[in-house]
């Protein structure tokens, strides 16, 4: 019954109101819609409402029916059965064609090619001028899910234990820090060099480009033609480093603008946020040496030694939920000029933890049992 109500109601809203619809696929869809921003979607959008709304209202009824307990099992599962496919239709106008499990499990060739698997890589976003040509072999329903896991996107190369960067699917869960780092690739695309060298801050090693419309059709005369140009950077820099000097800015602009002329440069020079303090610079002149690095996502352990003080950056998205510990000492976390995270460490051998805790997971909790508890009383 909610989601009955909700799907009305926005539904609604979009002939009361319809500037919502502009707002919204403004809001979540992509930037460059001038159209829907202009509301030429309105009438799609009005028609997956009322279809939200008929599947909503199919569902709740099928849910009273088996509350009911009257109608037998079988009737029940054909039921949930139809109510599936339909919404299936609905979406893809047709069946969902199933591919072979056999592309899911061996690398396709553009994953077998790549120099190290450690390193992360960069598949370019899809060019504007040039629409993709694909290779029409096999059953044509599934090509264009096997031409993505040809080209590792979105994330199939995760399969293959494949680190990605940038990927434009990650565009609509960015943070703050993510967003800004974002926004610094594309400053530096007019740049060449300074772009290769930001992204080996992240940890890119290889860059997957998009070929021209020209070089794709000249590709499929060559079945061993791979559909994106592999490049490897020269400039990668290892995911977790220790740097020779660092300097503390106030703002998070004036580290930006001493690495950008720098060139990112960042693994002998690093810049990072400090507000509030005087700007200073530190040098770490001690030999410093990662021993063993374990990445749990959230949670990651450091051993290392360092003859003294060092300082360590890991190229990851700094947030301040996260928090650093040096055998159970908490120690402060800074935000480098790239978006990233770093700490100051004590010398000697020790084992840095890195541990994210949402602050407002606490409160999450507490909402969703209190949700569930709502509902448990509600059909009581």
């Amino acid at each position: 019954p909610l989601a009955l109500a909700a799907a009305l109601t926005l539904t609604l809203l979009l002939y009361t109101v319809p500037r919502v619809a502009a707002w919204f696929v403004i809001s979540q869809g992509l930037p460059s819609l001038p159209d829907a921003a202009r509301g030429l979607g309105l009438d799609y959008l009005r028609g997956e409402g009322w279809a939200a709304a008929r599947t909503a209202a199919a569902v709740t009824l099928f849910l009273g029916l088996c509350r009911w307990r009257r109608p037998p099992r079988r009737l029940l599962e054909a039921l949930a059965v139809l109510l599936v496919a339909f919404d299936l239709w609905h979406h893809g106008r047709g069946w969902v064609q199933m591919v072979p499990a056999g592309i899911y499990l061996a690398p396709p060739p553009l994953a077998t090619v790549l120099p190290s698997a450690r390193d992360r890589i960069f598949v370019q976003r899809s060019l504007r001028d040039d629409s993709p040509v694909l290779r029409r072999e096999g059953d044509p329903r599934s090509l264009f899910t096997r031409s993505y896991v040809q080209n590792l996107k979105p994330y199939s190369g995760a399969l293959w234990h494949l680190a990605y960067a940038f990927e434009v699917d990650f565009d609509m869960t960015r943070t703050g820090w993510a967003r800004k780092a974002d926004d610094i690739l594309r400053r530096e695309q007019d740049r060449p060099r300074r772009l290769y060298r930001y992204m080996g801050v992240w940890n890119v090693g290889t860059l997957l480009l998009q070929r021209t419309f020209r070089e794709q059709v000249a590709a499929l005369r060559d079945p061993t033609a791979l559909p994106l140009r592999v490049v490897p950077n020269p400039y990668v820099l290892p995911r977790f480093r220790f740097v020779p000097r660092a300097t503390f800015h106030r703002s998070h602009e004036a580290a930006l603008a001493a690495a950008r002329v720098g060139d990112w440069e960042v693994a002998l020079h690093e810049h990072c946020l400090r507000p509030g303090r005087p700007a200073e610079t530190r040098n770490y002149r001690g030999t410093s040496r990662l021993l063993e690095v374990a990445d749990r996502g959230g949670r990651i352990e450091a051993r290392y030694r360092a003859r003294a003080e060092a300082f360590f950056v890991a190229a990851m998205t700094y947030d301040p939920a996260w928090r650093a510990f040096v055998d159970g000492k908490a120690l402060t976390t800074y935000a480098t000029a790239a978006g990233q995270l770093g700490v100051a460490v004590p010398a000697g051998e020790h084992r840095l933890v890195l541990r994210y805790r949402e602050p407002l997971a606490g409160a999450g909790v507490a909402l969703s049992l209190l949700a569930l508890a709502g509902g448990a009383v509600a059909l009581a």
